[in-house]
């Protein structure tokens, strides 16, 4: 007859943790990426822009809320390095310092939203150069991003390593986003 399995001591039992947040975060962003991309490749585009929000022309709400989401990703790339001690300032963390730090990435990402509708609507996921290429999958790197980031921060235990690579990932997805797109000029009126 065999025994039992012993119970797990702490360090185990949060090794343990750590592991299976790992696993369930990463299978989760790429499930949300893999799924959007299949959306997005398999989507009949319809050439027109179907998200304005208020703005004249189609792709003035896709530049501006772009500007806007890459500016709140610098806000939470340099409060995510202060949070982990890798800027010394401010030299006190405020209270509401990370609150901002989510915030800014919340809006970040909801801003992101509109725009990855507007294109899959309109563009669906082609491969017929380069930068359209490197442009969809900077989209799918972002929401998969994403996802792993949210799940390991509302994990207790995670590798410590996770949560900056994910903002990391994030962050280069959206300036790679931002670099490949077309809307570079605004004209102002």
């Amino acid at each position: 007859m065999s025994k039992p399995p012993e119970p797990q001591t702490g360090n185990a039992a949060h090794r343990s943790e750590r592991r299976a947040t790992l696993i369930a975060a990463l299978f989760a962003g790429a499930l949300v990426a893999f799924t959007l991309g299949v959306y997005a490749r398999a989507h009949s585009a319809t050439g027109r822009a179907p998200v304005k929000l208020g703005f004249h022309l189609p792709g003035d709400m896709k530049i501006w809320f772009t500007r806007a989401a890459a500016l709140l990703a610098v806000v939470q790339l340099t409060s995510g390095l202060r949070i982990i001690g890798r800027v010394a300032i401010p030299r006190r963390l405020p209270r509401w310092f990370r609150v901002l730090h989510r915030a800014s990435g919340t809006l970040a990402v909801a801003l992101a939203v509109p725009v990855a509708y507007d294109c899959v609507a309109a563009f669906g996921y082609q491969m017929r150069t380069t930068r359209i290429v490197l442009h969809g999958a900077a989209g799918i790197v972002l929401f998969g991003a994403f996802t792993v980031k949210v799940i390991a921060v509302q994990r207790r235990h995670h590798p410590g390593w996770l949560v900056p690579a994910a903002g990391i990932a994030l962050f280069a997805a959206l300036a790679a986003l931002w670099l490949t797109s077309l809307g570079w000029p605004v004209s102002v009126d």
